[in-house]
């Protein structure tokens, strides 16, 4: 089970889903970021991508972190080659029943607590390849095939707009347009974040530097029904050059005290016009 505390104790429906595109966890220090990442947010759902690992692998990692319910989606290829692989882990306060999977999705289904219906979390691998993009929106169209409270959440490797790209040439728009499509056929809205507005970075320094919001969680209206308070953070950067991205997902406002008691990091937009801001964030 994964450690948690300093959440306030009045009875409510909460639970924090975190999702990070981790780039590969055969190196050491990826998985020590991994830990920390766990210890320091304890959250009740993890959705990692591009694991670059084998199931027998990450049953190593599983134990290491100390969880028993876990899904493996194993990437593909072997030695240098490897790419993709999925990963699912959650805590035994919430129940999930697997209903598909494949190299680019995993689609459970929860019981629900106190009286609430039964909803959907949907973690999303998009395909990387310009070429291969319609496939990801093929995808998402094939699991819209219920009216449950649905959360959709990952790496889809497209943008929403323009603004969510900084630097290099601008998104072609029929590109945005599809993925935006895709969204509004599914009744999905975007969730927003606080913190730093770019999830990816290509880790190059001043003209070269590219980055996009390519991570993000999206719900449905009746996922709002039953979460009515759910706010999305743009954790710090651990040895990936993708963030990670929490939802706290809670039917009543309240004041989550971990948070309160840690010093909290918050962006400045004004920021961005300052030429160390690139190379500071890139390096943290």
């Amino acid at each position: 089970m994964f450690k948690r505390g300093g959440c306030t104790a009045a009875p409510r429906v909460a639970m924090r889903v975190l999702a990070w595109n981790c780039r590969g966890l055969g190196d050491p220090r990826a998985v020590r970021a991994l830990k920390g990442l766990v210890n320091d947010e304890a959250p009740d759902i993890i959705f990692l991508l591009e694991t670059k690992c084998k199931t027998r692998e990450m049953e190593v990692i599983c134990r290491k972190l100390g969880q028993i319910n876990k899904i493996f989606v194993d990437c593909c290829s072997d030695g240098k080659r490897r790419r993709g692989g999925l990963a699912i882990f959650w805590r035994d306060s919430i129940s999930l029943v697997l209903k598909s999977m494949s190299p680019n999705h995993i689609d459970l289904e929860g019981l629900g607590w106190e009286g609430n219906p039964i909803w959907r979390i949907t973690g999303i691998y998009g395909y990387p390849n310009d070429e291969e993009k319609h496939k990801t929106w093929s995808l998402i169209a094939n699991l819209n095939n219920s009216a449950l409270p649905w959360l959709c959440f990952g790496d889809f490797n497209e943008i929403l707009a323009q603004e969510e790209k900084k630097g290099g040439l601008l998104k072609p728009q029929a590109a945005i347009d599809k993925f935006r499509k895709a969204v509004n056929e599914c009744n999905f809205r975007d969730l927003g974040y606080t913190g730093y507005p770019y999830t990816w970075s290509n880790n190059r320094s001043g003209e070269e530097n590219v980055q996009e919001r390519l991570d993000r969680f999206l719900a449905n209206d009746s996922w709002f029904a039953i979460f009515p308070w759910c706010r999305i953070h743009h954790l710090l950067k651990r040895h990936s050059d993708h963030i990670p991205i929490l939802a706290e997902c809670n039917s009543k406002a309240t004041i989550n005290r971990r948070r309160v008691r840690k010093k909290m990091w918050r962006f400045e937009k004004a920021w961005l016009h300052q030429p160390e801001c690139d190379d500071i964030l890139i390096k943290s």
